[in-house]
């Protein structure tokens, strides 16, 4: 299976720009204020999946109290990134932008489980073919 090239913070936050300027009808100031919101999140998403990846590769395992502390920093930065995008969406605009996000959030929890039955199965079939050795 063919790896796919990463796309850089830089393309992947003009990517989320367009697009979410094509779904909330975003001004050009509004464009321009957010801009730098979603580069900033895709430059900090890197670096989480580099500091997972460099955990995994180094056969270390966090402890619940490192889990639950990378939960609390996450969910303290989407706070954060809500706010500034509050002050800069009309109230049309935010709901519209909520919803998005929401549908977003349940996409990625579906994939999430998907993946995991995979994994699971996957297990169960190594599983089934040790019995049968």
């Amino acid at each position: 299976m063919m790896k796919r090239e990463p796309i850089a913070p830089e393309q992947r936050a003009e990517m989320r720009l367009k697009r979410l300027s094509n779904q909330l009808n975003l001004t050009d100031a509004q464009k321009k204020d957010i801009q730098p919101i979603l580069l900033e999140q895709e430059k900090s998403r890197d670096n989480m999946i580099s500091e997972r990846k460099a955990t995994k590769e180094a056969g270390k395992q966090m402890t619940m109290e490192e889990k639950l502390a990378k939960k609390d920093e996450f969910m303290k930065s989407q706070e954060a990134y809500k706010a500034k995008f509050e002050k800069i969406l009309d109230a049309n605009q935010l709901k519209k932008w909520e919803e998005i996000e929401a549908n977003r959030k349940e996409r990625a929890q579906e994939m999430m489980q998907k993946r995991i039955e995979k994994r699971e199965a996957k297990k169960e079939g190594k599983a089934q073919d040790v019995k049968q050795e």
